[in-house]
């Protein structure tokens, strides 16, 4: 398969493209109010006996004051700056080179060409960003530093940096999937069903929600899987089980409702990413084909 890359002029591109990314970085102005949002399912997750986020939080207040809601802080942002860095310009670009490569694709799977491009660099990106949230993790679950980390684990780093690479991964996939679909098939709905040409703040903020819900219901299961991954106590030469073996037992164990602890906290950190994303996405888009 040969892939055609489109034609353009290159130095109006050139500025787009550093649009693109500039603007994949504002998504780091949500991270302060996420953050502590996080936390506190992160917590959850860790002590899942508690029965309400005003429960983790008085703990998380009492045990570290307000100081507690922001550890992990650092290591977050490095995470969301990466992410964001090349993930809009990627969702922008790589579709239309894919489409050079699909042609003749049925009219309702025409995001084919989006899901190619989200696999291509996610897949990458995972093993970049899995150290950085393990690291995330651990300061915000435990009473230390980074430098406490690395001389926790001193002689089994490496391993302990992608402890969690598999409920990752398929957080990553199946985060990304979903939020490229459920955003361009809601927009046609809007369109199409409801005759709208452009979107209203209305507009955007149901789409939004709809698209964040939906998120939250698919990526729960493994943000929880991961937390566990990254907090247990395990001997490293024990061979860890696999997410879709775990997700699997727990279903069995008749434990979903353990494997969404604190899905309403994650809705509140998704609709906000999903807000900035879709207007984002759709106003990009536009500005991009003006350039072909």
């Amino acid at each position: 398969m040969s892939l055609e890359i489109p034609s353009f002029k290159i130095k109006k591109n050139h500025k787009f493209f550093m649009k693109t990314m500039f603007l994949g970085l504002s998504f780091n102005f949500g991270l302060f109010i996420e953050h502590p949002f996080d936390t506190i399912k992160t917590q959850w997750q860790k002590k899942f006996n508690f029965q309400k986020a005003t429960e983790v939080s008085s703990h998380i207040y009492k045990e570290t004051g307000i100081a507690g809601f922001y550890r992990g802080l650092t290591p977050n942002l490095l995470k969301s700056s990466c992410k964001n860095l090349f993930r809009l310009p990627a969702m922008i670009y790589l579709p239309d080179i894919y489409k050079k490569s699909v042609k003749d694709v049925p009219f309702y799977f025409d995001s084919l060409p989006k899901i190619m491009a989200g696999i291509s660099f996610v897949n990458f990106e995972v093993y970049v960003l899995t150290p950085l949230e393990r690291l995330k993790v651990f300061l915000m679950t435990e009473n230390s530093s980074i430098s406490g980390f690395f001389k926790k684990y001193k002689g089994d780093i490496r391993h302990q940096l992608f402890k969690g690479l598999g409920p990752t991964y398929w957080k990553s996939n199946v985060g990304l999937l979903t939020f490229i679909l459920s955003n361009h098939y809601l927009k046609r709905f809007w369109k199409e069903c409801l005759g709208r040409k452009g979107f209203s703040p209305a507009d955007y903020l149901g789409i939004s929600s709809l698209v964040g819900l939906t998120c939250t219901f698919t990526t729960m299961p493994f943000d929880f899987l991961k937390t566990q991954a990254q907090i247990e106590t395990q001997d490293k030469n024990e061979k860890p089980k696999g997410t879709i073996k775990s997700l699997f037992e727990h279903y069995q164990k008749s434990q979903l409702k353990m494997l969404y602890t604190g899905w309403n906290l994650r809705f509140s950190q998704t609709l906000i990413n999903s807000t900035i994303g879709v207007i984002l996405l759709e106003t990009l888009e536009n500005d991009y084909q003006s350039l072909l």
